[in-house]
């Protein structure tokens, strides 16, 4: 990929003309296509079973669409394997599902052979692996676009040309709330809107957070218009936002109750 290009390029202190990309491509085949089927919705997992490829935040977004009355049916399947440190990991979803409500509606397919993944990918309506980094690649999209099935991934390493050239598929930004929470913090302390007294004495942790969204641990203040690069919320929009907050009295975030 042209990510994993530049990224060799950097770090060996090489020119593009030392370093070709070489697109990896699969063998297609004439299995079973994806039928798109809604009845019901299954959105699909392909890798390792594994927190760090982001399993357990493919399932909040499963368990948190299933509150639509148009999405109660849906289903999330996965397969890729996973060794007994990944089995705790597996459990704790399992149990989310079962405590929702929802306990036949997280699947595990053992079997990840060739032909197991094809069968897999052919009962899917969308496959997305939200994992925490990018990867140089991703072979697991071009078989799930040669499945017919689209495919949501977050815009890191090589996800969004890969995206942008098949027309497969979505990118997203990831962790997007985590950037308007900083830049929400950061105008409330230039505000003047803080109570430093209520955050020394009932909070643990605030200085270091504070460091960091006023760009005082890595130079780089997370300014509305920093977080707007990142969330498309406007830099204006999060300016009201932390002003109404911190003049409301009291004030109070309920996380997790959004639509």
């Amino acid at each position: 990929s042209r990510y994993y290009q530049s990224l060799m390029m950097n770090r060996l202190q090489l020119s593009a003309e030392d370093v070709r990309v070489i697109p990896i491509g699969i063998e297609t085949h004439n299995g079973p296509s994806a039928s798109l089927t809604l009845t019901p919705p299954v959105v699909g997992f392909l890798s390792k079973l594994s927190e760090p490829l982001g399993l357990d935040i493919l399932a909040a977004a499963v368990l948190e669409l299933k509150h639509s009355p148009t999405l109660s049916s849906l289903k999330l399947r996965a397969t890729g394997g996973l060794t007994a440190d990944d089995r705790p990991f597996v459990a704790a979803i399992r149990k989310q599902f079962a405590d929702a409500g929802f306990p036949g509606d997280f699947e595990i397919q053992e079997d990840f052979s060739l032909p197991a993944r094809r069968r897999f990918l052919a009962s899917l309506s969308v496959l997305s692996v939200p994992m925490r980094r990018g990867e140089a690649f991703g072979v697991y999209i071009l078989e799930a676009l040669a499945s017919g099935v689209p495919v949501v991934q977050p815009a890191l390493g090589a996800f969004p040309e890969l995206l942008a050239e098949t027309g497969g598929g979505v990118c997203y930004e990831p962790n997007t709330p985590a950037a308007l929470a900083a830049a929400l913090g950061y105008q409330l302390e230039t505000e003047g809107l803080v109570d430093a007294g209520f955050m020394s004495s009932h909070t643990t942790g605030y200085g270091q957070y504070r460091a960091y969204f006023m760009g005082e641990a890595d130079g780089v203040p997370k300014t509305p218009e920093w977080a707007e690069a990142i969330t498309a919320v406007p830099a204006a929009a999060t300016r009201q936002l932390a002003r109404e907050f911190g003049s409301a009295k009291p004030a109070c975030l309920l996380p997790g109750w959004g639509p």
